[in-house]
């Protein structure tokens, strides 16, 4: 539905302002599942969060929208696919892409400054978790990630690649080598491997929390954080 649309914009709004430090970009770009792209101007609804957020919350408990308009993802709709389909929206400049089901609790503003300066290359966020196997895991030796498994059953680490990157403008001409993996999707740690095999991929490790709210379980993981964040704040 429409107004809760315009909500999640909203809530887009204040992530990405939290994670470039408070300077935004012109525009932002969403990938839907049913492979829809949508673009808005970020300084439309940043402005509005804050004096929607109270009744927002609120409403949680009661919430009884009817979703049946909501998009049917696509098969093969996947990372691989929607980093594609934006290739136009970036116009041959660098790529700074977060997972929408993503949260951060770290400013990541100085390391996406930082990033711009780059000449070529990639970078990832790392955090140690509790379940590698659900994420995709590095391989690290000293400051280098050898490479990359997606999901694996026996991690060779303890750690999780989270669902912010960045890239150079050559990512796209990497997408467009891809093959469908075992799981019939173009997957970004493809991508990745890509890049460490050109020994040009960075990685950071992330000192707040972090979390993927892709099972029931780390949606509330996700809410209870957020909830105490604000709190926290709200007691200041």
């Amino acid at each position: 539905p429409k107004p809760y649309y315009a909500i999640q914009l909203c809530c887009y709004s204040e992530m990405l302002a939290a994670t470039t430090g408070g300077e935004l970009p012109e525009k932002f770009g969403i990938i839907l599942g049913d492979k829809d792209r949508v673009e808005f101007r970020v300084e439309d609804f940043i402005h509005y969060y804050r004096r929607i957020k109270a009744s927002f919350l609120a409403m949680q408990d009661g919430f009884t929208g009817d979703m049946a308009d909501r998009p049917e993802p696509l098969p093969g709709a996947d990372h691989g696919r929607w980093t594609s389909l934006a290739e136009d929206f970036f116009d041959g400049e660098k790529v700074v892409a977060i997972l929408g089901d993503n949260i951060f609790e770290d400013n990541l503003g100085r390391e996406v400054q930082s990033f711009e300066k780059r000449k070529k290359g990639a970078q990832i966020f790392l955090k140690k978790v509790k379940y590698p196997q659900r994420f995709g895991v590095p391989k690290l030796e000293g400051n280098h990630v050898l490479y990359i498994e997606e999901k694996p059953k026996n991690p060779k680490s303890k750690y999780a690649v989270t669902g912010l990157y960045m890239y150079d403008e050559n990512v796209f001409d990497i997408i467009r080598t891809l093959k469908p993996s075992g799981r019939g999707e173009l997957e970004i740690t493809d991508v990745n491997n890509a890049y460490i095999k050109k020994n040009q991929l960075e990685f950071d490790t992330l000192e707040g929390w972090w979390t993927d709210s892709g099972t029931f379980d780390s949606l509330l993981r996700a809410n209870n954080l957020v909830a105490k964040k604000e709190g926290s704040k709200d007691s200041e």
